[in-house]
């Protein structure tokens, strides 16, 4: 600890008037093409600069991406494909908020989230292996994108697959940034129009049905007639 990063802690406190922290552990190197990166080498990003391209949600995922005792070569290529990740993993959350109110399936999902919740907390003891418990998060994003385009994943299911998800978010704050609270309520006007537009198509008045879809499009809903009933999905739009 002595001198450099007690110096640090002591700014820290003195500027604050809290604690900094009550476990210190201690990162690798941040690296860039094969070199630490440093002001004297200027190649230097600064976290503005980089939140300035991807959001925290992102940067957050690409750094918990590799084990920190470990050096992590930044560029911008892999950032890029964190992000591409990352998008997989909203895509499937985006997927459950919608399937807690319409799936039509049976499986409870609870094998499914018990052995996830299991893995995850494994690889966390395992000296903060966030690299592996992120690698145990895509499985179940594998198994979860399965039951889904299967159909066989019950309202319930999707409900316990979302509360694990939550817990881990706890750790890694990796989920749309007030999304999982905000999504819940506005589901439930979706819902509403939905079953409007429901009432429509069966009195034969497709001209306003269409324009329910429409509007929703245009705000980020995409909507889905199938065999068992509306499903919807945001775009990100």
């Amino acid at each position: 600890m002595f001198p450099h990063h007690e110096n640090e802690i002591l700014q820290s406190e003195a500027a604050n008037g809290k604690p900094l922290a009550k476990y210190w552990v201690h990162n690798g190197m941040l690296q860039v093409q094969d070199a630490k990166m440093s002001k004297s080498l200027k190649n230097f990003f600064s976290v503005r600069d980089v939140l300035a391209k991807h959001s925290k949600e992102e940067l957050r995922f690409y750094v918990l991406s590799a084990h920190y005792r470990g050096p992590q070569v930044y560029s911008e290529a892999a950032l890029e494909e964190a992000s591409a990740s990352l998008k997989r993993l909203h895509n499937a959350y985006h997927e459950l908020l919608s399937a807690q109110r319409t799936a039509r399936g049976s499986d409870d999902a609870k094998e499914l989230v018990d052995g996830f919740r299991s893995k995850f907390i494994e690889a966390m003891d395992q000296d903060f292996n966030t690299r592996a418990a992120i690698s145990e998060l895509f499985e179940a994003v594998r198994e979860i994108n399965k039951l889904l385009s299967e159909g066989r994943l019950s309202a319930e299911g999707a409900r316990n697959i979302l509360g694990v998800l939550k817990e881990m978010d706890s750790v890694f704050a990796i989920l749309p940034e007030g999304q999982v609270s905000a999504e819940d309520r506005s589901g439930d006007m979706i819902d509403i129009l939905i079953d409007v537009r429901n009432e429509l198509r069966k009195r034969k008045q497709y001209d306003l049905a269409d324009r329910i879809r429409e509007r929703l499009k245009e705000k980020g809903v995409e909507l889905q007639d199938t065999a068992e009933g509306v499903k919807w999905k945001r775009t990100g739009n």
